[in-house]
């Protein structure tokens, strides 16, 4: 450093890259953390809302990889090899997907019309394991390529939320929050045994050898006896975080005042708890805004996340009872929220300045303060400010003069702002079309319909807008006439479209869009062309997964994208041909470009340096909160 309802996705016209780059530091993730987990060879991973998946390696640094733009809620490591198993969930799209973490490429992706209510290996790492929140219950499927096996249980388990498999795996137990525990022969698929046992637990664990279960209802903790179901301890505790593993004898739990934790040691005995747990450390909470979210037990450590990201350990082998919590993270980074050029030159917006930058002299110029704004358009020689999903005036600086002025101030807050010639279109609201001419300074009301994603101004009067199809007119795409508010409904197919582009500087008359069609069993996410002389529309890269954040970006006669996630793709107009850029430790989330260089936003705040002509990055910088470049 310088300074059925499951459907296993795959992928058509892109090849996805072998390589890819982590990111190695002490940064903590920017949400909270929702899983830490360990594997065979003791490495531990931690999961968060934020997407990432980061290893915490034994110097105490964190190698970091971004594999989700949507919260990451269980993670499950296979027993055998590098593969790591996330589920991520945006309420709506619920799916699994495998990871190499070795050479962090995905094996596949395996999509559920349900959420998910646990995800874990088999014993040996044949079967990854996943439960729904529906009466189907248990889904086993080939670890190693995702394919359903059919009867595996063949007795419907229901909804369960803990499944572990014996060291064999001909045998399976499950616990049921309707209160039953059940043990079923994975050899013939049917029921064994099923006990009755203490109902609403979560966060449930099997420990000491698969004989005891330990659970938590609110602040009440359970002890049970896995072969019988029987209550053996019920402990009320204030907020327990329960961090054994499924490797330990005894159990570890914490508690908290409010004002300090307690780890906490119930010892095994005879087959039995013991009457008082052990009080094995005590230390103050770590903030007044961190709260301990998970933790997990890996040999002589324990290992906690946060309710802010921050990633945490208590060292087991140290004598002293009372200590202070030692903290694995640092944030030491700032996040760039939007990138521009204006003269072939690149400003940078971050959460406090607008400032310039450049490759070949990466020092920064600050150029004003930054009050709330989130995202810039270029105009000419300036520039125009604006806040996504916020009612913040939208405002004009004049770079020569370094003047802020307020232009308007939105009814609701701005879905997207867009800027063609000297005028601006947003949505409000994903309801109503406004225009705003920069010279006249006169806004006018153009459309207001339900579902808006996102608007392109073709010819001066034709607008074209990208909405849900599910809301009138129905279809993903409707043309405007802005002058006699003649409303036509397009024939194109798909669930949703957003992300119109459109070139008026070439020759080609086409409009570029992003669409996704979820009415299918798997879904997919195109990137598509429509004729507005032919009204036909074509597909140029389509991936079978539902994308809804991904992008296109028209510079030059190529059309970028992040569709899939792992990579940016160039599609070359012209040609009609591909080329992809490896991309970086977090994903893409906005391309621009100059004469010479392409930068890449990614979502974690970082951006990533290419050569135009090159297509693998030659740098990541990250903006460290002093107000430098950190360049790796």
């Amino acid at each position: 450093m310088k300074y059925i309802f499951i459907t296993i996705i795959t992928v058509l016209y892109i090849t996805f890259p072998t390589f890819a780059q982590s990111h190695i530091s002490k940064q903590p993730h920017q949400s909270a953390v929702t899983t830490i987990n360990t594997s065979p060879s003791s490495e531990v991973f931690s999961t968060a809302n934020d997407g990432f998946v980061i290893k915490w390696t034994d110097d105490g640094l964190g190698e970091h990889y971004q594999i989700s733009d949507m919260a990451i809620s269980m993670t499950a490591i296979s027993p055998k090899g590098n593969a790591i198993a996330i589920y991520e969930s945006d309420g709506t799209t619920n799916k699994v997907s495998v990871w190499d973490w070795s050479t962090l490429t995905k094996k596949y992706t395996v999509q559920f019309k349900t959420p998910l209510t646990l995800l874990t290996y088999s014993e040996k790492g044949t079967y990854l394991i996943a439960g729904t929140a529906s009466m189907t219950g248990l889904v086993f499927l080939q670890a190693d390529s995702g394919r359903m096996i059919s009867n595996k249980v063949k007795e419907n388990p229901g909804i369960v939320t803990m499944a572990t498999t014996s060291a064999t795996e001909n045998t399976a137990v499950t616990y049921s929050p309707a209160g039953t525990l059940s043990y079923f022969n994975l050899k013939t698929g049917l029921l064994k045994q099923k006990f009755n046992m203490q109902p609403s637990l979560t966060d449930t664990l099997l420990f000491h050898n698969n004989l005891m279960l330990a659970g938590r209802n609110g602040n009440e903790l359970y002890i049970v006896q896995a072969t019988t179901g029987t209550t053996l301890t019920k402990m009320i505790c204030q907020t327990p975080v329960i961090v054994s593993s499924k490797n330990d004898d005894d159990l570890y739990y914490l508690t908290s005042d409010g004002r300090q934790y307690t780890l906490n040691k119930l010892a095994i005995v005879n087959s039995k708890p013991v009457k008082q747990p052990e009080i094995v450390k005590i230390f103050p909470q770590i903030s007044a805004e961190a709260k301990i979210t998970c933790g997990v037990k890996c040999n002589n450590t324990i290992y906690l996340g946060s309710s802010t990201g921050s990633i945490h350990s208590i060292n087991l082998s140290e004598e002293s009872d009372n200590m202070k919590i030692a903290t694995l993270t640092d944030s030491t980074y700032q996040k760039v929220l939007d990138v521009v050029t204006v003269n072939d030159e690149f400003y940078f917006l971050t959460k406090k300045n607008l400032c310039k930058s450049s490759y070949d002299n990466n020092t920064i110029q600050y150029i004003t303060d930054n009050s709330g704004y989130t995202n810039i358009v270029s105009h000419g020689q300036n520039i125009i400010l604006w806040t996504k999903n916020s009612r913040n005036s939208v405002a004009y600086f004049d770079i020569a003069q370094k003047k802020l002025t307020t232009l308007f101030t939105p009814n609701n807050g701005i879905k997207t702002l867009r800027l063609f010639g000297n005028t601006i279109l947003y949505i409000e609201n994903n309801t109503t079309i406004y225009s705003y001419s920069l010279d006249t300074m006169h806004k006018e009301m153009l459309y207001s319909g339900v579902g808006l994603e996102d608007l392109l101004l073709y010819n001066d009067t034709d607008l074209y807008v990208a909405k849900s199809a599910a809301t009138s007119p129905n279809s993903p795409l409707i043309y405007i006439d802005t002058q006699t508010k003649e409303t036509v409904a397009l024939p194109l197919q798909g669930t949703v479209a957003y992300s119109l582009h459109h070139d008026a500087t070439t020759s080609d008359d086409k409009i570029y869009g992003i669409l996704i069609s979820a009415d299918t069993s798997n879904g997919s996410t195109t990137v598509f062309s429509y004729s507005p002389s032919t009204k036909k529309d074509s597909t140029l890269i389509k991936v079978y997964e539902e994308d809804s954040d991904s992008f296109i970006n028209l510079n030059n006669n190529q059309l970028y994208t992040n569709i899939g996630k792992n990579q940016i793709s160039a599609y070359n107009i012209g040609t009609k041909k591909t080329i992809n850029y490896k991309r970086s430790a977090a994903i893409p989330s906005k391309v621009e470009r100059n004469s010479k260089y392409m930068i890449v936003v990614n979502k974690d705040g970082s951006i990533t340096w290419y050569n135009i002509n090159n297509q693998t990055p030659l740098t990541d910088w990250y903006l460290t909160t002093t107000g430098e470049w950190a360049e790796f």
